[in-house]
Order: structure tokens, then C-alpha cells, then sequence
């Protein structure tokens, strides 16, 4: 555990400069007040996405919730495993953020399976590459947005986490062959990137290796939660277990959004013997 003595009298532009952001927001002052309150963010779930807009914030209360909620200037993601975390903004008072998720459902006649994330084929790779990026297009043409008017906007702030892009090759019924072992989440990202017109190999828009973020709009550092290997990812669902999770991020409180739209891309598929 880090150890951080704070001396009597440091002001609060010095304490910055000596606290990492998650200690910050934990710290509390000798007269026993909080630094700032918890900070909230728009929270798009696992297979959701959305064009957030913005107002300016108020000091006093909305009547509405959905005007409350666009006061809210911090968005995010949590529980990346597989699928892909995107973040990037429009302009200053809109971005665009999508917790995606891809599959595909493979089928044989014993058994259907769940949902399979790892590619086999080319066939499979340029579904998701292709259906991702025809997703972007309609998806900004449903919301009355030009993608060629933000592109420079788009470049500059692009994010984008997955910190299991790539599996565990399996073996192949070929001798000394194996099936490939790039998850869907690494072609996602591809189209994603496809989107603005970006090439894969673009260093604009690298994979970060995270299992969520959250970032202020616009202009905003992201604060990315760590990912630790495991069988099972973890999910978030009040802030003991957020704190639990990602501690770089406690003191963020999540304020779920409504209004989004479905983003799971979902091929079928037969089962290769």
C-alpha cells in the first residue's frame, strides 16, 4: 500500500501536485470536509451506445432527468474484456461513446453455443470490420451528423480500449496448424478506425489495454481502469464494487444512461470440425 504524508498547511494546488488523482478525491482535510464530492458520469452499459449532447451546468436543481443528465460533462465504460470501449467527440457539446460488444453464434447439430469472440476465418474478420464501421455511418446519419465535418475532432480525441484483443490460439484438426486467435474485438477497433478513414496501422487510436475509462468532455485526460487477467471479468454494479475494481476510479459515481441505442454485432455461424 502507497503511503503519502501530507504536511500542515499545503494548499490545494500543492496537494495536486503531490496526489495521483484517485487519492484526490479520497483525501480528506484536517477540518474533516472532502476535497470535492464523488464526480458523476454518463454510463453506457455492455452493448449500448450513444451520441451524447450537453448543456452548460447549473447551480441549482432541473426539473427533468434528461436535463440533468446532459449536464453531466464526464462519460464512460466499464467491464471491457472482449469488446471494444469508444469514446470521441463531435464537437463541444457532443461526443459519442459505445461499450461494444460482437459475436458470433455458432451452430452444428449437437449444440448452439452461447456467443463465440474468437475469429476463425476472413470471412468472420471483415463481417465485424465491415458491419462496425457500416454501423458508424448509419448511425451518424440517424443523428443528423456529417463525419467528414468532425473528422479532425474525431482524430484528435479517438479512444479506444480492449484489453483481450487477442485469445489463445486453438488447435487445428492440421497438423502443425493453428486456427487464428484474434478476437472480435480486434476487428471492431479496425472498423471503428475504418470510420474516419483511418488506416490500422494509424498510431492515431491504438488499442489501450483497459477495462473501461472515464473521460470529461471535451478536452478531458481519460482515466483509465487498470484490467488484471482472469477467467471472468468483473462487472460494476454500485461503487463498493467500483472501488473494488478499479480504484483509480473511486470517488466517479455512475449515473446510467437512457436513450441508447443497441451496439452488439452478432454473426451466425457453423462450428468448424
Amino acid at each position: 500500500m502507497q503511503t503519502v504524508i501530507i504536511q500542515e498547511g499545503i494548499t490545494p494546488s500543492e496537494m495536486r501536485s503531490i496526489l495521483p488523482t484517485h487519492l484526490l478525491r479520497r483525501f480528506i482535510s484536517s477540518s474533516g470536509s472532502r476535497c470535492s464530492p464523488p464526480t458523476a458520469f454518463r454510463y453506457i452499459d455492455e452493448g449500448q451506445g450513444a451520441t451524447l449532447r450537453f448543456r452548460e451546468p447549473l447551480q441549482h436543481h432541473v426539473q427533468y432527468d434528461r436535463e440533468a443528465q446532459q449536464r453531466i460533462r464526464h462519460v464512460g465504460v466499464l467491464g471491457v474484456k472482449t469488446c471494444v470501449g469508444v469514446y470521441f467527440a463531435i464537437d463541444d457539446d457532443c461526443c459519442f461513446v459505445a461499450h461494444i460488444n460482437a459475436y458470433v453464434q455458432r451452430v452444428n447439430p449437437s449444440y448452439s453455443t452461447v456467443g463465440d469472440r474468437t475469429v476463425l476465418n476472413d470471412a468472420e474478420a471483415d463481417f465485424f470490420r465491415t458491419a462496425t464501421r457500416e454501423k458508424f455511418k448509419e448511425h451518424a446519419a440517424a443523428n443528423g451528423r456529417d463525419p467528414n465535418r468532425a473528422r479532425s475532432r474525431i482524430l484528435r480525441s479517438l479512444l479506444l480500449v480492449c484489453p483481450e484483443p487477442m485469445g489463445k490460439p486453438r488447435d487445428s484438426p492440421i497438423p502443425q496448424k493453428h486456427l487464428r486467435a484474434e478476437q472480435t474485438g480486434f476487428y471492431v477497433a479496425q472498423g471503428v478506425k475504418d470510420f474516419p478513414g483511418l488506416p490500422p496501422s494509424s498510431p492515431i487510436g491504438l488499442l489501450q489495454a483497459a477495462s473501461g475509462f472515464v473521460v470529461r468532455h471535451p478536452g478531458g485526460k481519460p482515466e483509465l481502469a487498470p484490467y488484471v487477467q482472469c477467467e471472468t471479468t468483473w462487472s460494476t454494479e454500485n461503487e463498493e464494487d467500483l472501488e473494488a475494481a478499479a480504484p483509480e476510479l473511486q470517488g466517479y459515481q455512475k449515473s446510467p444512461e437512457y436513450g441508447v441505442d443497441q451496439w452488439t454485432i452478432v454473426r451466425q455461424g457453423w462450428e468448424r470440425r
